[in-house]
Order: structure tokens, then C-alpha cells, then sequence
């Protein structure tokens, strides 16, 4: 069964909300909706440009994304959010092959655009990485939410207002973490702990943004962003204030969540929650 929770102007704000039974019911539907964005770019004009996120935690969706039929890949410019600075491309942590396994060997989009996080310079690449962005407008961004609710890799206390779309960062003790209990290193310790990413001021110049977030680690990170005040200690919380933002869960990742006190067995297929 499908809750969908949708509010424009209420405790939400902009952001609709969508809830599913199953991660794998969550990423389909995702794929689905998103795909729906790609093809209304390419019938606008001819162009598609999308901005993708790695991990764990966007690997079903990835596989949903890339089996949907009819997606014009061959006129879509894919970036991603960030990279780890340091990383060899054949680490099995490497987003540059995790995106060549998950996406672009499957669909072979018309153009992709991937971060060097071994540049010699990686300031110099933050600012590559940005023209090549700035080209045209970047249709649909797709966003997951950490565990620390942070968002690319902005940790908390993000900065709301960093005027640079790229830059190099310390990865927090906490996303060191999460990236070890993923499985890709045996230790936080072992973890990169540089990387370039994406800014708040960047993902929120994005034309829509889809955040695909499932999974029970995620609970306390998504009730963080959809119950606090929007402020940099929660990073994703920010998407709220986007009109174009759409969040999917799991009924695991969206645990925590404030909802009407229904009888699940009873649940209407669409309601809203106000202030």
C-alpha cells in the first residue's frame, strides 16, 4: 500500500512527500517519476540534464532508474554531487566506477561529466566541475539524505549561503562513519576525509529535486528534516523551501515521521498535513 503524504504550504512547506510500503516499491516509483522529468526536459528542448547520487543507499533506485523504457539517455548531460579526494578509480568506494557500473554502462547517456577526485588540484577542478555545470540549467537533481540529515556532502552545520556551486571540504567524523557501515572500508579511520561537493546554493538552483531515502538508518535523519526548523544544523531540511522538491521513503525510513493518527489498515491514498 501507498501513503502519499502531499503539503504545499503547510509544515512541509513546497515539498511533497511520498511514502511506500517497500524500498523496492519506493525506488520504482521514484525511477518512474523521475524518468517523467527527463522525458519533459528532452520535449522541452531537445536537452535533458541531470545531477545524480552515489552510495548504498541509491543503488536500487540507480537499477530502477536505468530499467525504465523510453528514457531518451542518449540526449541527456549527467553530472553527480561529489567525490572523495584521494580515492583510486578502482576502489570499490570509487564513485566513478560506481557510476560506470550503475548507470553509465547501462544506458550510455549522450553526455557525462564526472569529478576527478585525484586532480592535482582540487580546487582547480571545483571550479572545472562548475563551468561545465553552469552551461545550462540542470533539470532534475537527484539528492539522497544522510544519516547525519546532510545533504551531498554538506555535514552540519552547513553553510546556507557558500557562494561556490564545488568545493573542498573535510568529511565529518559522522559521514566517515556512515560510509564504513555501508561497507566500502573497514574503519571510519580508513575513510577518505577530504572530498569536493556540491553546495546547498547549488542543488537548490535545480529546476526539481528528487530524494530518494529508504531504509531504517535513515529514520532519524528524515524526521530531523521534515520536524525541525529549516537551519544548517540539518541540512536537508533546506529542500523544504525548494518548489520543486519531492522526497520518497520506505515505511522504514519514514518511521519517525508526524502523521495523522489513521488506522493503517484505513488509510486514504492521498491526505494532507497542515500547520
Amino acid at each position: 500500500m501507498q501513503i502519499e503524504i502531499i503539503t504545499f504550504r503547510g509544515r512541509y512547506q513546497f515539498m511533497k512527500v511520498n511514502v511506500y510500503d517497500t524500498h523496492r516499491e519506493m525506488a520504482r516509483a521514484a525511477a518512474g517519476f523521475g524518468a517523467g522529468l527527463i522525458r519533459d526536459a528532452v520535449a522541452r528542448r531537445n536537452r535533458a540534464v541531470i545531477i545524480l547520487s552515489t552510495g548504498m543507499s541509491q543503488a536500487v533506485f540507480l537499477e530502477e532508474l536505468t530499467a525504465v523504457a523510453g528514457v531518451p539517455w542518449d540526449k541527456t548531460v549527467m553530472f553527480h554531487l561529489d567525490d572523495y579526494i584521494g580515492l583510486p578509480v578502482e576502489h570499490p568506494a570509487s564513485f566513478d566506477r560506481y557510476l560506470h557500473e550503475r548507470f553509465i554502462g547501462k544506458v550510455h547517456p549522450g553526455e557525462y561529466h564526472l569529478l576527478d577526485g585525484n586532480a592535482a588540484d582540487p580546487e582547480a577542478e571545483c571550479g572545472r566541475y562548475a563551468a561545465l555545470m553552469e552551461r545550462e540549467p540542470v533539470d532534475v537533481c537527484f539528492a539522497g539524505i544522510g544519516e547525519t540529515a546532510h545533504l551531498a556532502l554538506n555535514d552540519p552545520p552547513a553553510d546556507f549561503e557558500e557562494p561556490l556551486a564545488f568545493r573542498v571540504i573535510d568529511v565529518d567524523r559522522r559521514s566517515r562513519q556512515q560510509l564504513a557501515g555501508e561497507g566500502w572500508f573497514d574503519s571510519w579511520q580508513s575513510c577518505p576525509a577530504r572530498a569536493i561537493t556540491i553546495s546547498i546554493g547549488r542543488i537548490m538552483r535545480c529546476r526539481s529535486v528528487v530524494s530518494v531515502v529508504g531504509e531504517s538508518r535513515k529514520a532519524t535523519a528524515v524526521a530531523r528534516t521534515l520536524n525541525e526548523p529549516v537551519g544548517p544544523d540539518t541540512p536537508a531540511s533546506i529542500l523544504r523551501r525548494h518548489q520543486a522538491s519531492h522526497l520518497f521513503l520506505d515505511s522504514l525510513s519514514a518511521a519517525g515521521l508526524n502523521r495523522p493518527e489513521l488506522d493503517r489498515d484505513n488509510l486514504p491514498s492521498v491526505f494532507e498535513i497542515g500547520e
